[in-house]
């Protein structure tokens, strides 16, 4: 595998710079790729098959024997790989501890399309923090939804904190983003799919709320909630009971119980094995 190995020593290198350039969404949106790093999202993107561009790898870990792995799919693939000094590694990683890994990934197509049959959706209103989307894609997925819907003003989903939080999840859960909330009201409207607010005033208790019928949760910004606009088109709002003097609960944590909630009155359908 050695001779599919090229060095890179300076910052200036086009494929250093690309790398750098993901951080942001104007670089991610000018380019038409993102970055996942670390070896988990490494892995994710090669059991599902996900176009790969480049990966840079930290030279002093290029031994490693789960990176070597990875290396070896990847060389067998012929994605060019190019090792990088340290020091210089750190500057293009996006986390201080990095695992020596920077994999360089094609943006999906911009224009999706809901997934035929969904029953089971989700969407983001105004969700700013990139922790709490990557938290909620990963339980979203695992909780067996079946895509997500993002209004404008939501973090960007293929920003490296995001992909970090969402544990491979946005490899694999379909990611929907309208520039007009009017289309994808009317979109999930011609579906003849419920809208179920998330809200702390809401007027069902989650767990005395069928969830069985096909629905898209919504969840709304992390201070303010959702916004008068869905709260108006909403066909139900449904709320978690808490404890005397308890405000509100984190809203991917919240996502959280009523996700899992749809799912076992689902019966939890059987999701297939990863590959």
């Amino acid at each position: 595998m050695a001779e599919s190995l090229f060095s890179i020593t300076s910052r200036e290198n086009q494929y250093v710079k690309l790398a750098a350039s993901l951080k942001t969404s104007k670089g991610r949106e000018q380019n038409g790729c993102f970055l996942l790093e670390g070896l988990h999202l490494a892995e994710e993107a090669i059991h599902t098959a996900w176009p790969l561009r480049y990966a840079l790898i930290d030279a002093n870990l290029a031994g490693h024997p789960r990176l070597l792995t990875i290396l070896q799919y990847l060389s067998g693939q012929h994605i060019p790989i190019y090792t990088l000094p340290p020091a210089l590694f750190q500057q293009t990683a996006d986390t201080q501890h990095s695992q020596g890994l920077l994999l360089i990934v094609d943006l999906p197509p911009a224009a999706q399309a809901l997934p035929r049959k969904a029953d089971f959706l989700l969407l983001t209103d105004r969700l700013a923090d990139p922790g709490n989307l990557g938290t909620i894609m990963r339980t979203a997925w695992a909780a067996g939804a079946q895509g997500l819907l993002l209004t404008p003003g939501c973090a960007d989903p293929y920003s490296p904190k995001v992909t970090r939080a969402s544990m491979g999840a946005v490899l694999r859960l379909p990611l929907l983003r309208f520039a007009e909330e009017t289309e994808m009201l009317n979109l999930l409207k011609q579906r003849g799919l419920a809208l179920y607010a998330a809200c702390a005033d809401g007027a069902s208790r989650y767990d005395q709320t069928p969830l069985t019928q096909p629905l898209v949760w919504l969840f709304g910004a992390e201070a303010s909630g959702l916004s008068a606009f869905w709260r108006e088109n909403a066909t139900q709002s449904v709320y978690l009971p808490m404890a005397n003097g308890a405000e509100s609960l984190n809203v991917a944590s919240a996502a959280a119980v009523l996700l899992y909630a749809t799912a076992a009155q689902r019966g939890f359908p059987k999701i297939p094995p990863v590959a």
